[in-house]
């Protein structure tokens, strides 16, 4: 039996070394093992903490978690921004990193109505105003304020892509029910991008639907290039040959 538990360690180590495992049960596995050959946990103390991060990890709500420290952000802005002209430097920093965001279609959808109610149109012209009392009070050069001109006419066809995405988030749901209708299915499996998740969760809670999000957990960095083919793809103005080239696939003849 010995013989059979280590030879299954050793395959479980060679399936988290090519990814097919996840850390956490493997060292479920080991822990039980462990417990079993009646090893003292006290004598790999670092180990034994590491599988007790792991196991604590899973109950974590990433998307919660992630809201949280925003509103700790906020927070500590807000404590530092002990002046009206800190008060509005904060507001437009927080405006600027929504802009960031906008342009790497990077917004979630609690982002996009933040960056809604800004009305980042109108702002831009006040960032401009405010920054440049402040370059002369500080006696910065003109060139140190740059131009935002044409960022701020730019912002209403660059949101136009959340406008259309949280257009798509009523049109999925109204289908979805629609289908639940006919089919009668009581059981269904709706596959959405991580941006409509939310909007769409919600949507089915108002409409009385009990759901179950289950998220990937993304392990290594977004191709950002192919990304971008894929959403100009979509959005009718890339080709798929751009996609594959992006992937590192050579498109069929």
């Amino acid at each position: 039996a010995a013989a059979a538990d280590l030879e299954g360690l050793i395959a479980q180590a060679q399936a988290l070394r090519a990814g097919r495992v996840q850390p956490l049960a493997f060292y479920q596995t080991l822990k039980k093992l462990m417990a079993a050959a009646k090893l003292d946990p006290q004598a790999t103390p670092q180990l034994t903490q590491y599988i007790a991060y792991l196991e604590q990890s899973v109950q974590l709500n990433p998307t919660a978690l992630s809201h949280e420290l925003d509103a700790f952000a906020d927070k500590v802005r807000a404590a530092y921004a002990s002046t009206p002209e800190r008060q509005q430097l904060a507001r437009i920093l927080n405006e600027l990193d929504l802009v960031q965001k906008l342009l790497n279609f990077r917004l979630s959808p609690a982002e996009y109505r933040q960056l809604e109610a800004a009305h980042l149109a109108e702002a831009a012209a006040q960032w401009n105003g405010f920054l440049s009392a402040q370059r002369a009070q500080q006696g910065l050069p003109a060139a140190a304020l740059p131009d935002v001109a044409a960022l701020q006419q730019a912002l209403p066809t660059l949101g136009r892509f959340y406008t259309v995405a949280a257009q798509r988030d009523e049109a999925l749901v109204r289908n979805a029910v629609a289908k639940i209708g006919e089919s009668q299915e009581r059981l269904v499996v709706l596959i959405t991008g991580g941006f409509h998740s939310p909007e769409i969760t919600r949507r089915l809670k108002e409409q009385g639907f009990g759901t179950v999000v289950m998220t990937p957990k993304v392990s290594q960095p977004t191709n950002e290039r192919l990304y971008r083919a894929v959403v100009k793809y979509k959005s009718g103005r890339g080709s798929y040959d751009d996609v594959m080239a992006a992937a590192g696939v050579s498109a069929l003849p």
